[in-house]
């Protein structure tokens, strides 16, 4: 699998929905999203992903969540709802453990 395309209407992606899946290349969430979390190891050794923007109503990462993205080098992360105060509230253990090439 090389792409995914999580729609506005999945409010949960949970625990190694794509852990290793080391050919995902592109991830596109769309916006306004409903998403509100990102389950432990979601993402975990996806090698060939490398930008991610979070949409604004994410709440929770989860442990690990792209842990071993190697080639991953820039990820937004916004975290604003309408008033302007943060809608994340919950930063996982080890996030971005070993992804080597992040940068911004």
């Amino acid at each position: 699998m090389q792409s995914v395309f999580i729609d506005n209407g999945t409010s949960i992606i949970g625990n190694y929905a794509f852990n290793n899946c080391n050919q995902l290349s592109s991830l596109t969430l769309t916006e306004p999203s409903l998403l509100r979390e990102i389950g432990d190891r979601a993402f975990e050794g996806c090698t060939y992903l490398t930008n991610l923007k979070i949409p604004d109503q994410v709440q929770k990462l989860g442990n690990y969540c792209f842990k071993d993205c190697t080639n991953l080098s820039a990820i937004n992360i916004y975290g604003l709802n309408n008033d302007g105060n943060t809608s994340l509230t919950t930063i996982g253990n080890g996030l971005f453990y070993n992804c080597r090439a992040l940068d911004q």
